[in-house]
Order: C-alpha cells, then sequence, then structure tokens
C-alpha cells in the first residue's frame, strides 16, 4: 500500500477507533506489539505513537477480546503475540457496524450534494504487510542501559496496586519490543515513541478495575511520622535538660504542639514527665496512615465508561 502524506488528526478520534483497526490487523495476522504498531503505520497511521498502542493491547485482553501467547526470540526475550478471541471477532463486527453507521451519518452531513454516493464504505479492512522476520541484533551496552533506566522508571511509576505478575509480564513485553524498533531506527528513538514513563505508567495503572489502598505506603508513612515525632521530642527534651539546673527542684516545664514536658536536673533527682490530654499523637497518626494508604479506595466506586467504543459514541 502506499505511503499516505501525514494528516492532523484528532487524538480522541484516534483513541476511539484504534482499539478497532488493532483488532482488524490481528484478525489478518497475529502480531506482538511492535510489529502492530509498523503495521498501523504501514497503513496510513503514521502519527500513531507506540505508548498509546500497548495499553489498548492490555484493555482488549483484559476484556477477554485478545489471547496471547509467546514466541521465543533468538535476539532476546520472548515476545508476546496476540490475537483475537471468538468474543473479539464479535466485538470487532460490532464496533464496524457502528463505524460503518457513523460514516454514513457524517457524508450525509459533509457532502452538499443532495444524493450522496451510498457506496462510501464507513471503514476500511486494511492488508496487512509482511511479518518482520529479521532477527534483531542484540542491544549495546549504552543502549541496553537507556532501556533499562526506562523501565525502571516505568516500574517505579506504576501504582503499588498494579499485580506483580502482570508488571513482570509487561516490563518483558516492552524489553522485547524496544530492542526490536531499536534494530530499526535507535534506543533513542524506540524510546521516545513509547512517550514518558510517567504518563505510560499512568495509563496501564488507569487500565486497573479498581485501584486499591497502599496499606504498606500507609504504614510507612505513619512509622515515618511516628520517628519524626520522637527524634523531635528527644531534641525538645535535651534542650529542657540543658537549663533544668537553673530552675531548681521544679524543673523545666514546656510545651512541644500538645504534649507538655516537665525536666529536673538536680543532684538528687533527674526525671522525665509527660502530659498530653487528648490523644492528638495517635489521631494525627492514624490520619497519616489513612492519607498515605488512601484509604478511601477501600470504598467501590462506580466504574468509568470504557473508552474503548467507537468514535461518536463515547
Amino acid at each position: 500500500m502506499p505511503a499516505r502524506s501525514p494528516a492532523t488528526r484528532d487524538p480522541q478520534l484516534l483513541k476511539g477507533v484504534l482499539p478497532m483497526l488493532v483488532l482488524a490487523l490481528l484478525r489478518e495476522q497475529d502480531s506482538y506489539g511492535y510489529e502492530l504498531v509498523t503495521r498501523l503505520q504501514d497503513s496510513g497511521l503514521t502519527d500513531v505513537a507506540t505508548g498509546s498502542v500497548y495499553p489498548v493491547l492490555t484493555r482488549l485482553e483484559r476484556d477477554g477480546h485478545l489471547a496471547s501467547y509467546l514466541v521465543a526470540s533468538p535476539a532476546g526475550p520472548a515476545r508476546k503475540y496476540y490475537t483475537p478471541t471468538d468474543a473479539g471477532l464479535d466485538h470487532l463486527g460490532v464496533q464496524r457496524r457502528s463505524w460503518q453507521q457513523l460514516g454514513d451519518v457524517v457524508a450525509v452531513v459533509m457532502t452538499p450534494r443532495p444524493a450522496p454516493d451510498p457506496t462510501r464504505p464507513g471503514g476500511t479492512t486494511m492488508t496487512a504487510p509482511g511479518s518482520a522476520a529479521a532477527t534483531a541484533p542484540r542491544a549495546g551496552l549504552r543502549d541496553r542501559l537507556r532501556r533499562e533506566r526506562y523501565l525502571l522508571a516505568l516500574v517505579l511509576w506504576l501504582d503499588d496496586d498494579y499485580p506483580a505478575a502482570q508488571r513482570r509480564a509487561l516490563v518483558a513485553q516492552l524489553r522485547g519490543d524496544l530492542d526490536a524498533a531499536a534494530a530499526d531506527t535507535s534506543m533513542p528513538d524506540a524510546i521516545s515513541s513509547l512517550g514518558p514513563a510517567r504518563r505510560l505508567a499512568g495509563e496501564y495503572s488507569d487500565l486497573l478495575d479498581r485501584r486499591r489502598p497502599r496499606w504498606g505506603l500507609g504504614a510507612a508513612c505513619a512509622a515515618g511520622w511516628l520517628l519524626l515525632a520522637l527524634v523531635a521530642t528527644a531534641i525538645f527534651a535535651w534542650a529542657l535538660w540543658q537549663v533544668a539546673p537553673a530552675t531548681g527542684t521544679g524543673g523545666a516545664t514546656a510545651r512541644l504542639l500538645w504534649a507538655e514536658l516537665t525536666v529536673v536536673n538536680t543532684p538528687r533527682e533527674s526525671s522525665l514527665a509527660w502530659r498530653s490530654g487528648f490523644p492528638w499523637t495517635l489521631i494525627v497518626t492514624l490520619a497519616v496512615f489513612a492519607v498515605g494508604a488512601r484509604a478511601w479506595r477501600a470504598f467501590p466506586r462506580r466504574r468509568r465508561p470504557a473508552e474503548n467504543a467507537p468514535a461518536g459514541q463515547n
């Protein structure tokens, strides 16, 4: 198919039809992530971003529209190939009919002639180019470091509640596809096509059915707060200890936030007394734990509408 000149497209329009295009291409030929991106680009979507295709694949697989299997690669980790399921083919048929109906409506509205051409298709089945069978050379040390730095950033930006098994599979898939893309261009260009690691991680995190609280992070925040309070109290008590001899047997008394400390430092007596009315320390600790853990995620919420509906139905 001859290359088309790039055109300015509405990102939201592309986002709406991309799942349908992915299913259409995979119906013709199974592909792994990077190969599918090149097929989309060869079909005319020259401005499609690599980072926008991978979340679509994950979402379609999660919804049961795609199945995947691993194929060994002599140049690195096994590649994850995708193939449409029966449910995915049915979903493609529904989307294609909806897109054709919408295309007919758009043709009627946009055509100044009273009788629009009824044979104009709403969606064209793309002819897939040949599968890239060339073996990608092993990336050099510098490229491997760049790749692993990007993948590490992606893992750090992923939510703590992202399943560990899916996290490992995602990293392995992206590692192989980055190597394949780098063989065609370069590793910096392959990484750049995925977009910022933070944004890509956010798109993958949004695919979770429901975000769960980060209890471990909440406990760490609460422990950090208690450690900070303990250190502040120790420093404050040490300062009172220094001035206590000048106050005699009554000791030195001062308030630190909601607590009152009394320090006695005489030759006959050395003591430290702590008095607090309302248990503010416990209340603040629980509040820090709840905020750090995002405890409100424990309450169910209504899921957002699916984003893979045909354009015009969002």
